[in-house]
């Protein structure tokens, strides 16, 4: 009697153990949904460089770097004068991170925005989140800062979209940040978006949506589910592919929205 009641108590704390586990399991994101499967890692071969120079926020430095190593991604850091000698013909793939498409502009300079349209013209891909999506449309037009006036300064970017990059989005006032920013996926059948749940739901910071003749031959992949606005695009551009979000699936704390730029890295790279 005393044997089956120890045998009692002892099962009855590892059942209570496997459920305490259980219950933290919930903290990790369930990928089981998904038909993109994480062990389906990039190829070595794809050669990869992300922007880190002037004008990169720390907080997308550290959550792009961190997504990239959780992919197992083999990627090279890249900055203003790896880019004004030459360097970006080494890689099939430059990432544009969040941050101040203004300071990429002057840093870059006419030089560096040169040399990034021809590494896409002649076959290389694009990948721009936020700032960096604004840096790869035609026209960018800022509205302002939360807190700060309405306002509306336009500069040129690399125009390598034909497009106008137009933010932050009004739908988002007055703090222009959503944490769980819900994206419908248009088509859900391109290579950047097979696979994905609909919606996704990455997070937005003052990103752009995207204006531009329906005339003109690119790919809209999602839509903001408050408002309809274009904020997911693709296009080919010469022999290169680009990817734009103005939304940050680098910071997605379901991290679901990786799938997506795992996917956008692989498409931009062939």
């Amino acid at each position: 009697m005393r044997y089956q009641l120890i045998k009692i108590i002892f099962l009855s704390i590892i059942i209570l153990i496997l459920g305490t586990c259980k219950k933290n399991d919930v903290l990790t994101p369930d990928f089981t949904s998904l038909n993109y499967k994480l062990d389906d890692n990039i190829s070595a071969s794809i050669k990869v460089c992300v922007y880190l120079d002037s004008g990169v926020f720390e907080s997308c430095q550290t959550n792009t770097v961190d997504m990239l190593n959780e992919m197992q991604c083999n990627y090279s850091v890249i900055n203003k004068d790896s880019i004004l000698n030459g360097a970006l013909s080494h890689y099939n793939l430059l990432i544009m991170p969040g941050g101040d498409m203004w300071q990429y502009q002057s840093y870059l300079a006419t030089s560096g925005m040169a040399n990034i349209t021809e590494y896409v013209r002649q076959g290389g891909g694009y990948i721009g989140i936020c700032g960096g999506s604004y840096f790869a449309a035609t026209q960018i037009v800022w509205r302002g800062w939360a807190n700060h006036p309405r306002d509306s300064v336009s500069i040129y970017g690399l125009n390598i979209v034909p497009a106008i990059a137009d933010g932050p989005i009004e739908d988002f006032a007055p703090s222009y940040i959503d944490s769980k920013c819900h994206i419908r996926l248009i088509q859900p059948e391109h290579p950047c978006t097979i696979g994905l749940s609909d919606p996704i739901a990455p997070y937005y910071d003052h990103g752009p949506k995207f204006l531009f003749n329906d005339s003109i031959n690119i790919s809209v992949l999602g839509r903001t589910v408050t408002g309809d606005k274009k904020i997911i695009l693709s296009y080919q551009y010469g022999l290169g592919k680009v990817f734009l979000t103005g939304a940050h699936p680098e910071a997605d704390n379901s991290r679901t929205s990786w799938f997506m730029v795992k996917n956008a890295i692989k498409w931009c790279s062939k």
